[in-house]
């Protein structure tokens, strides 16, 4: 079994998985300061993990729900397949399309880390995590009064609503102060006779909720408001006078209903249509048809990991075209739709088994619940409230982590949990759950444990230091305007095909077109459906020459509803 230093260990890396991933910026240093940030700290922690959890095989196959690990095991295998056979950029496969950064590299990390948390998911831990996402919370709602008063101290270059937290994007932002409001809810429930503590937490849900307004992001209200029906009812079934069943069915009918008015109006139906309905919730339709389309024709591997945007154009239906003409995504806006098309449909339902085993360990863990338990309702409702974002939209790693460590808290806490056979189950203390193992007994090798800590995270190190540093060192370069300098940094390894292309657009507005299409045509070696590069071939080439035929039959062949003549 797993021993208590190896599971304390565990413990912290989750926390600072979680809460450190979530607020690690970089914006004076990296072109990207949100999401490669994000993952340069996510690889290390998870292959941390993986290194110790290694070191100890007997223990982890002693202490893991078999279940999950089969699906972890069964998710692991089909991204690799997909990395290894998809004729897909390697690199873009690898590391992930630049601004989202949701590569096999951070898939792999994500896996790491809810395989530990799991491991890992005692009381305490749940507790502490369940605080560290209040705490979080608090830190967003400071900082987007700063920004949404005007007195942001980092200057961004933000194309959206200044309500952007440590995520990037108004509806990230809100998401997330959603999801810590759930939890702040939770805590607020439980029979606590400290006032201060129970004002603090009304306060941040109110702040949450206004900033929520300010970012006119409508994913916040949905994602708090799933969350907390969640919370509410766990409240409701271990209450000993509301749990009984007039009053729980009833209120499982009022919710049911609400639910539907809500997935109503969303699509401009019923009397919320007026409310809820934005074009923006028809362009995700856009966005998932064409994932559907991907899905259809690449069935087994899909189109390559992080590579939606390269297949969108060719894709997307003629109404997306109409409506929408100019508008290009790297993304379904939905992460089942988002892996289906770029992993296969195996992929595609590995992860909503992953859902659906999460969701049934949350029943399981209610009806033994005989007391309420906020922590408990806590992790369910902010699972609750990433999953409804998960429809809506795309895998931040800020939020992904949070929704990969909350499956494994509950997956290993329902596991952990359980009853011992042939005990009576009036046995079960009412204050809440009984730990079905002793990690107190456990054995283990503290020094191998470390080995295996140390070695992973070397091994991540080594793989996520020069990830960012050439990110951080092509930020310089093109800060300096030299060409040359800034050439070698984009092509330096790992390199990012998309930040070569920036780079070459920047030449080619500068009048160096030499120098431009020299970066074009090496990112087309390396991906030729890349209708970026072509673009800038494009606008190079002189008009009537093979060069410029060539680029515009590419383009009409990536971009068939709207054809250039």
């Amino acid at each position: 079994m797993i021993s208590k230093i190896e599971k304390s260990i565990l413990s912290w890396l989750v926390l600072i998985a979680g809460l450190g991933t979530g607020l690690f910026i970089s914006p004076s240093i990296s072109t990207d300061p949100i999401n490669l940030p994000k993952l340069t700290l996510l690889i290390p922690i998870g292959f941390s993990i993986i290194g110790l959890l290694l070191f100890n095989l007997k223990g982890l196959f002693a202490d893991v729900n078999k279940v999950f690990l089969t699906l972890l095991s069964l998710f692991f295998i089909q991204i690799t397949l997909v990395l290894l056979i998809v004729d897909s950029p390697f690199t873009q496969q690898f590391y992930g399309s630049n601004g989202r950064n949701t590569g096999y590299l951070a898939y792999v990390s994500l896996i790491f880390i809810a395989l530990g948390a799991s491991i890992a998911a005692t009381d305490s831990l749940v507790k502490n995590f369940s605080y560290s996402l209040i705490a979080f919370g608090t830190i967003s709602a400071v900082y987007g009064i700063l920004q949404t008063t005007g007195n942001d101290p980092v200057k961004w270059n933000n194309p959206y609503n200044s309500v952007i937290t440590f995520l990037g994007n108004p509806n990230f932002a809100s998401s997330s102060l959603g999801m810590s409001a759930v939890v702040a809810f939770a805590l607020f429930l439980q029979n606590n006779k400290n006032r201060v503590l129970q004002l603090f937490l009304v306060v941040q849900i109110l702040i949450s909720i206004l900033l929520t307004f300010r970012s006119n992001s409508q994913q916040g209200f949905l994602v708090f408001a799933a969350g907390s029906a969640i919370v509410l009812g766990i409240y409701i079934r271990s209450h000993h006078i509301l749990s009984k069943k007039p009053i729980f069915y009833s209120y499982l009918g009022v919710l049911s209903f609400f639910g539907i008015l809500t997935v109503l109006g969303m699509l401009n139906q019923g009397p919320l249509g007026t409310v809820l309905y934005k074009t923006s919730v028809r362009q995700r339709g856009f966005y998932w048809d064409s994932a559907k389309e991907m899905m259809l024709s690449h069935p087994f591997f899909g189109v390559g990991l992080d590579s939606y945007g390269d297949w969108y154009l060719s894709t997307r239906s003629a109404n997306a075209a109409f409506y929408s003409p100019d508008t290009q995504s790297n993304s379904a806006h939905n992460i089942f739709l988002d892996l289906g098309s770029t992993g296969g449909f195996p992929l595609f339902i590995v992860n909503i088994a992953l859902s659906i085993l999460t969701a049934v360990a949350i029943y399981k863990l209610a009806k033994r619940l005989t007391k309420f338990n906020w922590y408990f309702a806590a992790i369910s409702g902010a699972w609750v409230a990433y999953e409804a974002q998960a429809v809506i939209s795309v895998n931040q790693l800020g939020l992904g982590v949070w929704g990969w460590i909350l499956m494994g808290l509950i997956l290993g806490y329902e596991f952990t949990t359980r009853p011992a056979p042939l005990v009576d189950s009036r046995e079960i203390p009412k204050k809440g759950f009984k730990q079905r193992r002793s990690t107190s007994k456990a054995k283990g090798n503290p020094s191998k444990a470390l080995g295996g800590l140390g070695l992973g995270a070397i091994i991540g190190l080594i793989i996520a230091i020069p990830i960012f540093q050439n990110d951080a060192n092509f930020r310089k370069a093109v800060s300096d305007q030299d060409a040359g300098v800034a050439i070698k940094a984009a092509l330096a390894n790992p390199e990012d095909l998309n930040r070569t292309l920036q780079l070459a657009d920047r030449l080619q507005v500068s009048g160096l077109n030499q120098q431009a299409d020299e970066l074009v045509t090496h990112v087309l070696e390396n991906n030729p459906r890349s209708i970026t590069a072509w673009r800038i071939r494009l606008k190079i080439a002189e008009p009537g020459t093979q060069r410029y035929e060539e680029a515009r039959n590419q383009i009409n062949f990536l971009n068939p509803r709207i054809p250039i003549k």
